[in-house]
């Protein structure tokens, strides 16, 4: 399990805070995470802290979107570009057991 407690860290130079919200609610939906840019701060479903697995991939993805919004990437892209990137960095980044 995760700690509840919110923490820093650190990406491109800027400090950047985790949040763990309660039934986190993005564009009026129900959403695992979200990322702040223009706040520094990145916010996850308090639920994951429970399934570490989850919670780390949905960290690692959030993460992405941070690093191309603080290093202006994702303004030379479209969202769904972007969207695919953060996925496929999620993916590779958090595979865990790799074969040897």
């Amino acid at each position: 399990m995760i700690s509840p407690d919110n923490y820093s860290l650190t990406i491109l130079g800027q400090d950047f805070e985790i949040q763990h919200v309660p039934n986190l609610i993005v564009d009026g939906e129900k959403c695992e995470g979200g990322c702040y840019c223009s706040e520094r701060v990145i916010k996850i479903d308090d639920v994951l802290r429970f399934d570490v697995e989850r919670y780390n991939r949905v960290l690692t993805h959030e993460l992405m979107h941070m690093a191309m919004g603080i290093s202006g990437i994702s303004e030379m892209m479209e969202l769904k570009v972007e969207e695919a990137i953060c996925v496929l960095m999620e993916s590779v980044i958090t595979r865990g057991n790799w074969d040897d």
